[in-house]
């Protein structure tokens, strides 16, 4: 698989302990469960380690500044179906460093992800049970700035498909989204309908 344009790079074993901070500093500002440190460093380990043929199922793609510091990354697993022996990529995470999100970092991890999935599509001669392609599946689970992300996916040409829905509310004073806040009720608009006046009674 040759390198991509996009300045992301596959992390190594050697990275193991910058990628564990990084998330931790993702989890401190966006996430919703109590974290546990050595589930984090196993998966870390896991991911960033080729299998003995040097291929990846799991991978972490990072991009550096100029002192080597990790300043943002994505993590994407190749997954099966629930319901199916097709398989996706699924995307983990994308973060940003709070210090670098006026950079392009954010638009150069999704369009990694994307290289990385055409880069894999064109690499398999056949797929099973007639899958066409391996889809890339990126979702959004967050408690606040919501619609920016969404506006980037749907630049990058990323379909929309569905939502996520929560329940009871894991924290009570999120930013959850409605879209009626937007004057978006759905549904359709069902025409008023003039009645006749009743005469003759």
């Amino acid at each position: 698989m040759s390198g991509n344009p996009f300045g992301v790079v596959f992390a190594k074993p050697e990275d193991e302990e910058a990628v564990f901070h990084h998330l931790m500093s993702l989890h401190s500002e966006n996430g919703l469960f109590p974290v546990n440190a050595e589930k984090v460093r196993e998966a870390i380990h896991r991911w960033v380690t080729p299998d003995e043929n040097g291929q990846r199922q799991d991978l972490i793609g990072i991009i550096r500044g100029p002192d080597r510091r990790i300043e943002a990354s994505i993590g994407l697993t190749l997954a099966s179906v629930w319901y199916s022996d097709c398989v996706e990529i699924l995307e983990r995470w994308t973060f940003v460093e709070a210090p670098y999100r006026a950079s392009s970092h954010a638009k150069n991890l999704v369009n990694f992800a994307k290289w990385y999935t055409d880069s894999l599509n064109a690499a398999l001669s056949s797929l099973e049970d007639g899958q066409q392609v391996i889809p890339l599946s990126i979702g959004i689970l967050t408690e606040r700035n919501l619609l920016p992300k969404m506006r980037l996916y749907q630049r990058a040409g990323l379909q929309q498909i569905g939502a996520t829905f929560m329940y009871p509310p894991i924290k009570p004073d999120a930013e959850y989204v409605n879209q009626r806040k937007f004057g978006e009720r759905g549904g359709k608009h069902k025409p008023k309908i003039q009645e006749p006046a009743v005469m003759g009674l």
